[in-house]
This record gives C-alpha cells, sequence and structure tokens, in this order.
C-alpha cells in the first residue's frame, strides 16, 4: 500500500481499476483502502467465506 501512497498516480490515471489477486490478499483493511482510491480488488473466496459481489456488477452490465 505505501507504493501507491507515494506514487498516486498509478492509480488515479487507471480509473475504476480492478486488481487481480489470489487468496492471499484477504483484507477489510486492503479492500477499504483501495476502494477509498477508486480501484477494487478481485479474488477468489476462501471456502469457510461467502464471496465479495461489490466487484461483480462490472462482469454482468
Amino acid at each position: 500500500m505505501c507504493m501507491l501512497d507515494q506514487e498516486p498516480h498509478l492509480l488515479t490515471d487507471r480509473p475504476h481499476l480492478l486488481l487481480l489477486a489470489d487468496k492471499g490478499y484477504i483484507s477489510a483493511e486492503l479492500d477499504d483502502y483501495l476502494h477509498a482510491r477508486g480501484a477494487d480488488l478481485l479474488r477468489p473466496s476462501l471456502r469457510s467465506r461467502a464471496p465479495d459481489r461489490r466487484c461483480w456488477h462490472r462482469f454482468v452490465n
């Protein structure tokens, strides 16, 4: 996250950026941090956790 604070243009130059990640990047803090900067994180859910539906509207519309 520090890199994005040091170089904010990485997010601002790409509005509605969707980042793809693996299951290791499950963190409410990370989700909130990226969402506050206009980006979303798409990753597979853990078996013990319900899927995150916040990004699905991009694929179905």
